[in-house]
């Protein structure tokens, strides 16, 4: 889960590097390879995390505790997109993308962390 976390990091990372190099006149080409690092990361930590989450809950409730799990996961993404994408769109263009993915670093550091201190 940590190995996927680093990743997505790193991914993250990548792409503000990315970001607050590129030409806003140009489609910025190192930018795949910096979202297919983020990917690996997303891919690695995501089972592993629901895995562990899961681990601690009784037979009988894992139905409802995925389900929720699931609720929770999709409300998180659909507030990311709406809060990341508006800060997109009032502050422009490619420094207010290089902010979303620093903003996003600090997210999944903070997730790491949490789940550091939880023991997951």
């Amino acid at each position: 889960m940590f190995v996927g976390a680093a990743f997505a990091i790193a991914g993250l990372a990548a792409a503000a590097l990315v970001y607050r190099t590129a030409v806003p006149t140009e489609f910025p080409v190192p930018l795949l390879g910096a979202l297919a690092v983020l990917g690996i990361g997303v891919g690695l930590f995501t089972p592993a995390f629901f895995m562990a989450a899961l681990h601690s809950v009784t037979q009988k409730e894992v139905g409802s505790a995925a389900g929720l799990l699931n609720a929770v996961q999709q409300l998180g993404s659909t507030f990311g997109v709406a809060v990341l994408g508006s800060l997109y769109i009032a502050g422009g263009g490619l420094r207010a993308a290089e902010h979303c993915c620093m903003i996003a670093i600090t997210l999944v550091a903070m997730t790491s962390l949490f789940a550091a201190a939880v023991r997951l």
